[in-house]
């Protein structure tokens, strides 16, 4: 369950991809770097997310769909 306190995973996942107007996203980051484990999250997801993309580059996918 999430805190209410908690920055929930959804806005987690508009902070690292920056898909906030700059004003909010300045003010999510700020609320993130004061929680405990906040900036560990935020860490971690965009790690992943580049791990990812290693794996999985935009435009192989991309080739691979459409030669489906």
């Amino acid at each position: 369950m999430t805190s209410p306190h908690r920055t929930p995973d959804w806005l987690l996942e508009r902070i690292a991809l920056g898909e906030l107007p700059p004003d909010e996203l300045a003010a999510a980051r700020d609320r993130l770097s004061r929680e405990p484990d906040g900036p560990s999250r935020l860490a971690a997801l965009e790690a992943d997310s580049r791990a990812t993309l290693e794996a999985l580059p935009p435009d192989r996918v991309a080739r691979e769909v459409k030669a489906r």
